[in-house]
This record gives C-alpha cells, sequence and structure tokens, in this order.
C-alpha cells in the first residue's frame, strides 16, 4: 500500500480525509472541506458525486486573486482518496488533476531579514544557507527552525543547479511565499535608496 501525500484544508489548515467531503479548487487546485466557507449544501454535494458530476467552486484566494499572489507559485498536490462507499465508474483522464510541476529555486536578494540571500520554492518553500563550501557549493536549510516544530529538509546548489537534500518537509509550503518574498525585498531596496 503506498503512503498517501496528506494534503491540508486552506481554510482550517487540516488534513483533507475519505469521507469528508473535499473540494478541489479550480483556480489553484488546492483542497478544502466542504464544511469550510465552501457555500456548497451536502445535498449539491451528495447530487455530484452520484451523477459523477463535476463541481465547479473557487477558493478565496482565486476569486479575489488581488488579496493574495499570483497563482504560478501554487503546488498542485494529489488528490485525497476517494470515498469507498461510492461506486467507482470510468473516469476520464481530462478530469484527473494534473501532476505537481517540477520544483523551481529562486534566489531573491535581500529576502531575509537581515537583508542575505533566501532561496524560495515555487512549491511554498523557503531555506536560508546554512553553510558554504570553499568549492563554490551552498547548503540551504528549511527556515522553519522552532525548537517545537524543526524542520530538516535542506537543498544543496552546486555550480548553479540545485538538489533536495535527504529529509523532506514536515510542513506544507507557504501559499504565495515568493510572491511576498519578492516584495519584501522590494521595499527593502526602495527603503535602501
Amino acid at each position: 500500500m503506498a503512503s498517501a501525500q496528506i494534503i491540508n484544508c486552506i481554510v482550517c489548515k487540516e488534513p483533507v480525509r475519505p469521507r469528508q467531503q473535499g473540494l478541489q479548487c479550480d483556480g489553484c487546485f488546492r483542497w478544502n472541506h466542504r464544511v469550510c466557507n465552501t457555500g456548497i449544501s451536502l445535498e449539491a454535494y451528495r447530487a455530484a458525486v452520484n451523477e459523477g458530476a463535476e463541481i465547479e467552486w473557487q477558493c478565496e484566494f482565486c476569486q479575489h486573486p488581488d488579496a493574495d499572489s499570483t497563482m504560478e507559485d501554487v503546488s498542485l498536490p494529489d488528490p485525497p482518496p476517494a470515498e469507498s462507499s461510492l461506486e467507482d465508474s470510468a473516469v476520464d483522464s481530462d478530469l484527473l488533476p494534473q501532476q505537481p510541476p517540477e520544483t523551481t529555486y529562486h534566489l531573491v536578494q535581500e529576502g531575509t531579514i537581515r537583508g542575505m540571500t533566501k532561496l524560495v520554492t515555487n512549491t511554498g518553500y523557503t531555506y536560508n544557507i546554512r553553510k558554504r563550501r570553499p568549492n563554490g557549493t551552498i547548503d540551504w536549510q528549511c527556515t522553519v527552525r522552532r525548537k517545537d516544530h524543526r524542520c530538516k529538509a535542506s537543498v544543496i546548489q552546486r555550480d548553479g543547479e540545485f538538489f533536495p537534500g535527504m529529509h523532506d518537509h514536515n510542513h506544507s509550503g507557504e501559499f504565495g511565499v515568493l510572491a511576498s518574498t519578492l516584495i519584501q525585498a522590494r521595499v527593502k531596496q526602495v527603503n535602501n535608496y
């Protein structure tokens, strides 16, 4: 049995599990519990599931894009497991969610509080420099470093290429972190002139 990726609700940040009536946003492809401010009634949800119909729905972030960042900063998670109480009908391959994009890395000059370079991914993770090696290799560490929630994820930068470290993140990525980091860096640059 393959291990399932934990997918957290956009609103309550709790995992969206089977039988919890999850909805996937048509804009950013993230998941939300039906009961977490979707406006979709239980009757409408059940009718759509029983008929195999698609529910057209967008989260608050996609309905009001000015309130957050661009959609290119969002990772596309796998859908939660389907409910076993419903019969599986033939699934059109066009309706299946697309695979998450390949992780891309962005170096943001003056991206940290102290004005240092920050590494940001399109999947919502940020890193600061842990170590610069004499051969030019840079070891980056995840910025989630609190004592109660220390993330051991890392990235190695060698000759302009980025390689993920041995540990995965123990938390989800932050929506819009690339855009917010770029904005903060730009504000610092403007204030320094």
